[in-house]
């Protein structure tokens, strides 16, 4: 079984359709609806936005939007969206920008243990409504 990248095969990952197998249509289509949500983006526009740039989309735009949407849906406060960054192409360093975003905003941090001193800060990505 050969594994495919980015690089490796373009014209199969910057194409988003369904496949047939419902368990991996299921996740796609969240994705979709995630990205609808968020962005306003629907399934033409979420084609074109990853013709453009895939990696902006997959490692900055669909962290952000996962960690804002659950945010949003326990009815907390949530920033407007950032715009990727300009200069950054590589998978890792998109992600670690799209990461550093979101650790940098108040809104998306729990803090535990707040009555001894070793508070640790995690993000808040739990599905519960508060």
């Amino acid at each position: 079984m050969a594994s495919h990248t980015f690089s490796q095969n373009k014209n199969i990952s910057s194409q988003l359709n369904f496949t047939g197998n419902w368990f991996i249509d299921a996740g796609i289509l969240g994705f979709i609806n995630l990205m609808e949500e968020v962005y306003g983006w629907d399934l033409e526009e979420l084609r074109e936005e990853i013709k453009r740039d895939e990696k902006k989309v997959y490692y900055w735009a669909f962290p952000i939007a996962f960690v804002y949407y659950n945010n949003k849906m326990r009815n907390k406060l949530v920033p407007s969206l950032p715009k990727p960054p300009k200069n950054c192409k590589n998978e890792v360093k998109i992600f670690n920008e799209a990461w550093n975003w979101i650790e940098s905003r108040k809104e998306f941090v729990i803090t535990t243990n707040k009555k001894t001193t070793n508070k640790k800060k995690r993000i808040d990505l739990s599905f519960k409504k508060p």
